[in-house]
């Protein structure tokens, strides 16, 4: 079912009224912006029942943040978001709760407040947001593939999202996927600092059936374009340039979870450039000090064992030397990795 309306976008703000019929108990509501390439700034999108009144309304800014949505690159500036929407299958759905459907059983109309930008005034306010705005949010997207297949734009789903200084939660519905061996997790469309503190799959009735904190969940993938330091249950992951990407294999029961579809919930935390240099600054010098600890363990124990002056302890110190030089090599890893992040991150404080 659908309804549509035909206008024209101006260079002033205007509202775009469409009518929608009752609907039974609908799941979500799909909103195409627009039928072909376009720019354009979105202010406000709400919702009236037939008397008039308002029973929802989100600002530009806020309805991408609540909305999943394909085929549109978004910008978010101040309470309005500029949005450019591509060639196709560009939209931006909506779920509902039972509130809505309630209301939309009787028939509404969705209102949209928006204006139109031609091509120059689009290009000369993305790159004056380049030169003096920092990014204010991110979108993360989830890729699934099926066997013998590659990853696809109709088979994926995004979030955008402001990657808040307090850990916040960031949930992505999931249609069915029924089939899908491989999730892969895009979790910032740009560079950024983020901690992850955990991330969760729920079930198409919204149940947990799967969950790992930051350091488990990064254990049991790959991923490339990033770099990822654990830290007591969540990590650090500082996302390159280009973005970086995550595989987290579909064994059977998280198939067979997600094949009716459902949500990836994660809680995720933005980090600023300069505390993230600090952070990692304090972990290399401790990973460093405690380098020079175990080298200096590792020449008391191997030392007897050269000159044959060990006792009938030999066998033990043998292991002991063999875990300490596991350690050292976990060290000399870690300390070659927070190098690379700083690096990183210097480089993003100094552009």
């Amino acid at each position: 079912m659908s309804a549509q309306r035909w206008h024209t976008l101006g260079t002033a703000p205007s509202l775009v009224r469409i009518h929608i019929p009752p609907l039974d108990r609908p799941e979500e509501l799909r909103l195409d912006l627009a039928e072909r390439r376009t720019s354009l700034w979105l202010y406000r999108v709400s919702l009236l029942d037939r008397s008039g009144g308002y029973f929802w309304s989100r600002k530009g800014t806020r309805i991408f943040e609540e909305a999943n949505f394909a085929g549109l690159h978004v910008f978010p500036s101040g309470d309005r978001a500029l949005v450019i929407v591509g060639d196709k299958d560009c939209a931006l759905r909506l779920s509902l709760d039972d509130h809505l459907r309630a209301e939309l059983a009787h028939g509404a109309v969705m209102e949209l407040e928006m204006c139109g930008m031609d091509t120059g005034a689009c290009i000369d306010t993305l790159a004056a947001r380049t030169r003096l705005e920092p990014p204010e949010g991110t979108v993360t997207r989830v890729f699934w593939r099926v066997a013998k297949e590659d990853y696809c734009e109709s088979r994926s789903v995004q979030k955008w999202h402001v990657l808040r200084r307090a850990c916040s939660d960031v949930r992505i519905e999931l249609p069915s996927m029924a089939g899908a061996e491989v999730l892969r997790l895009d979790l910032a469309s740009g560079r950024a600092n983020v901690w992850v503190h955990q991330v969760s799959l729920l079930d198409s009735l919204g149940r947990c059936f799967w969950s790992r904190n930051g350091n488990k969940f990064f254990e049991g993938a790959t991923f490339e374009g990033l770099i990822v330091l654990p830290s007591a249950g969540r990590a650090l992951v500082i996302v390159s340039d280009g973005g970086g990407a995550l595989e987290l294999p579909l064994d059977e029961a998280l198939s067979a979870g997600l094949a009716q579809g459902g949500a990836i919930e994660l809680k995720l935390q933005g980090i600023k450039v300069d505390r993230c240099i600090d952070a990692l600054a304090a972990r290399a010098r401790l990973s460093t000090s405690q380098l020079k600890i175990l080298r200096s363990k590792l020449r008391e124990t191997e030392l007897p064992l050269r000159n044959g002056t060990s006792d009938a302890g030999a066998d033990s110190d043998e292991d002991l030397s063999l875990d300490t030089q596991r350690l050292i090599a976990e060290r000399e890893d870690e300390i070659y990795r927070l190098r690379a992040a700083l690096a990183l991150a210097a480089r993003q404080k100094l552009e």
